[in-house]
């Protein structure tokens, strides 16, 4: 589900750079990463929670913030939306509808990263029917 949610930002905003689960070697200076967190089975109701983080990171931190609520206005507070399907080396990922993508927190100044580079974060919560 990962690399359907970087896809629909790819789509969304295409100026930008995204990578899943963390920054790589190569990722460009100006970059955001979507980090997926764990998921929360409610047995209770037919449904998975699951909650993911967005970092942008950026050699200005004008740059970054504005990246990082760029992707958060793309994503809150959706529902019913269908992530696209993408191939990540080979493997295909379905579409993925989800029920709903709510904000849990909203972009926030995390501090600068070991080089130096200016760093934005907000997580959502998105929710998957099982």
């Amino acid at each position: 589900m990962i690399y359907n949610l970087v896809k629909y930002l790819v789509d969304g905003n295409p100026g930008l750079s995204y990578c899943a689960n963390g920054f790589k070697e190569n990722s460009p200076d100006d970059c955001t990463s979507v980090n997926e967190g764990q998921g929360i089975e409610q047995s209770w109701y037919n449904r998975e929670d699951i909650t993911i983080q967005v970092v942008s990171r950026a050699l200005k931190g004008t740059t970054a913030r504005i990246n990082n609520k760029s992707s958060y206005n793309l994503i809150k507070k959706k529902y019913g939306l269908t992530l696209p399907e993408v191939t990540v080396e080979s493997v295909v990922y379905p579409a993925v509808k989800t029920w709903a993508i709510r904000p849990v927190t909203t972009p926030t100044y995390i501090g600068d990263d070991e080089n130096g580079r200016p760093m934005y974060t907000f997580n959502v919560e998105i929710t998957l029917q099982n």
